[in-house]
């Protein structure tokens, strides 16, 4: 049974930003470009001494929220933006990323299928510092039998900037724990897998990943391991052997749709990119 709603359900949009003045009006443009147009855009900055301000302020007509001023950090400022949005699809993406054309179309036909709280993935395109294409990483649906369990132990994850959830979803877990520093993401996903909620796969890219010189994701490996360690706590035998079956159903479903060897070359490329 299809959901009884708007046609255009309002979709907001967290924009955590520090220092990136040299990306974030692609970020801001990637949005409003978007032939969707019933978005909220919530811009949380966190003191930025570079051209982040004059870039924001340009596109000040499309912004709803803009905060400035030291915060906690990036997850904080997350939390804060669920915190105020207003829109039924929740989504953050930070600010040297990019949606990728059409994607809130398709993350709106996919809400309008479902009648339950519900978070829908799909693939990511990755960028370098000037958004030259680089390849794409591709993702399956959950694995058979055990999808969720295997999100709860981190042997099954998603790409955050493609990843978005409804708000009836957000509000049945505690929120985006701010203490984090690198895999709020993942705690989130955790959070969600263990509730009631539609896992639905967007077999589309969704959105533009940028890997450059200063990007958290370079730079914080050790602490990444960290705090996984923190939220899915030891990797157990029986964690070993789930994760070989899920690899092996990752495995058949890119062999089925024909992209086998673009993942694994993927994996060469940047190995540390899961």
């Amino acid at each position: 049974m299809k959901k009884v709603a708007q046609v255009e359900p309002k979709i907001s949009i967290i924009i955590p930003s520090f220092n990136q003045g040299q990306y974030i009006e692609e970020t801001i443009k990637s949005i409003i470009n978007q032939n969707y147009k019933n978005y909220e855009i919530i811009i949380f900055d966190g003191g930025s001494k570079d051209e982040s301000l004059d870039v924001i302020d340009k596109y000040s007509a499309f912004i709803s929220h803009l905060s400035i001023g030291k915060d906690k950090g990036q997850a904080d400022a997350i939390k804060k933006g669920f915190e105020i949005a207003k829109g039924e699809i929740l989504y953050w993406i930070n600010s040297d990323d990019q949606l990728s054309v059409s994607t809130l179309d398709l993350i709106n036909k996919a809400y309008l299928k479902t009648n339950k709280p519900s978070v829908f993935f799909g693939n990511l395109d990755i960028i370098d510092e000037k958004s030259n294409y680089l390849f794409t990483k591709y993702l399956t649906p959950l694995p058979f039998l055990v999808g969720k369990y295997a999100v709860q132990r981190g042997l099954f994850g998603f790409y955050q900037p493609s990843f978005f959830m409804t708000a009836s979803a957000y509000a049945l877990i505690n929120g985006i724990n701010p203490n984090l520093f690198f895999c709020m993401d993942n705690d989130l996903f955790k959070k969600l897998s263990e509730k009631s909620i539609n896992f639905i796969f967007i077999n589309k890219t969704l959105s533009k990943f940028r890997i450059h010189q200063n990007s958290k994701s370079s730079n914080f490996q050790e602490r990444s391991i960290i705090e996984r360690k923190i939220i899915f706590g030891n990797t157990t035998i029986k964690d070993k052997l789930l994760r070989i079956y899920v690899l092996i159903n990752r495995a058949i479903f890119y062999m089925i749709t024909l992209r086998l060897i673009k993942v694994i070359n993927s994996k060469y490329k940047i190995p540390w990119l899961p």
